[in-house]
């Protein structure tokens, strides 16, 4: 793995194969230390990871800019939301961005963003109230397709399955998950039938980097829950009949729970999470190979301490082996062995990472209003 950030430059070369150790050779310079780490796998190939700050996107220098809501559509286009009303697109791989305020949205503070296209995306605002807005000329203009101001709504995240057909979860509403569905592009939400959805049971969700759902070929969804509990919910119906799974990630209080989730197919996945108040305190991923039935928690030195995302890349690349990655304040983490066993890979604080479908190839950003390019390579 080769970690580039400012003016130091970090080589990693995990060996895949046997439960060869991986060999670090870093730089000298006042940021690296030479060390060893050591990771099990089972591929016979070699991966190399690398990380570099692309620029800071800001509007106002005097405010600070904290970016949570990412969808990587391809190699060359990617979109990004957060705070202050904030969305920005960069349609040639990161060479020139076009970051702008949603108008009459200065306080909105946009979690997460899903693309339907290169020139068509909708952005969701957390609460107070919270909005859904939508552009299809890549972002010079919005428009509010959903508005809710009842004071108890809190929206985390939005995805599509395709072009027309997308959720949006929120936290609790009178002790039932809030979840919206649309069939138009996001032009019209509807509230899922209250009947059909699972009781809260002192859980909620995370709006940490919009990522606390994932969805699946023939209308399948899981959907990270913590808390008193920590959940991942699971639909294979387009999110009309939803069922509760439990999972052995940290919970029984607020900031404890699944904050992630990422699914390479419809078995084997990945939920990232731990305890944003205590961010070294808790084992934070576990792995599924039965579709969320079941989940094994993680255990050894990485990752170490609370992760706010986990994404997968490389699914169904020839030229790639499929790999998760999860970061989180205290660094990124790469697992090759669909999320059973990790090496630590950077020390980049990140809120959110996401990979181009079927690459390596990907983006992170962070409370700072800095956004990296990464990248995954096998040899």
């Amino acid at each position: 793995m080769r970690v580039f950030f400012g003016i130091c430059m970090a080589v990693v070369t995990i060996a895949c194969g046997s439960g060869k150790k991986a060999e670090m050779d870093e730089s000298n310079s006042a940021e690296t230390e030479n060390k060893e780490d050591s990771i099990l796998v089972k591929q016979d190939f070699t991966a190399e990871f690398t990380i570099s700050k692309q620029t800071q996107l800001v509007i106002d220098t005097s405010i600070r800019q904290s970016y949570r809501g990412m969808h990587v559509l391809s190699p060359n286009v990617t979109w990004i939301s957060g705070m202050n009303g904030v969305v920005g697109i960069t349609r040639d791989g990161g060479e020139n961005w076009k970051i702008n305020r949603v108008p009459a949205c200065d306080d909105c503070d946009f979690r997460d963003i899903a693309a339907l296209n290169d020139s068509t995306a909708l952005a969701v605002s957390i609460a107070s109230p919270g909005y859904i807005y939508k552009t299809s000329d890549f972002g010079t203009n919005w428009e509010l397709v959903y508005e809710n101001t009842d004071s108890s709504v809190f929206m985390d995240a939005i995805e599509f399955w395709d072009d027309q057909n997308g959720l949006v979860f929120g936290d609790p509403v009178d002790d039932k998950v809030f979840l919206l569905k649309t069939s138009d592009g996001g032009d019209n939400w509807e509230r899922v039938d209250h009947i059909a959805v699972p009781k809260a049971m002192g859980t909620a969700g995370f709006a940490a980097s919009g990522t606390s759902i994932a969805l699946g070929d023939n209308g399948k969804a899981w959907i990270g829950l913590g808390g008193a509990h920590s959940f991942v919910l699971k639909s294979e119906d387009y999110g009309v009949q939803w069922k509760v799974h439990e999972t052995p990630m940290p919970q029984g209080s607020e900031g404890r729970g699944v904050y992630s989730v990422a699914f390479l197919n419809d078995q084997i996945g990945v939920a990232a999470g731990g305890n944003w108040e205590k961010e070294l305190s808790d084992s934070c991923v576990s792995y599924t190979k039965d579709g969320g039935l079941s989940w094994t928690l993680v255990k050894g030195d990485s990752p170490n301490g609370y992760r706010s995302c986990v994404a997968v890349g490389g699914e169904s690349c020839e030229a790639l082996s499929p790999f998760f990655v999860t970061c989180g304040t205290s660094g990124v983490d790469l697992s090759l062995d669909n999320g059973q066993t990790w090496e630590r890979v950077d020390s980049t604080s990140l809120n959110v990472i996401e990979f181009a479908p079927n690459t390596g190839i990907g983006w992170g950003a962070d409370s700072w209003g800095n956004v990296y390019r990464v990248e995954v390579k096998f040899q």
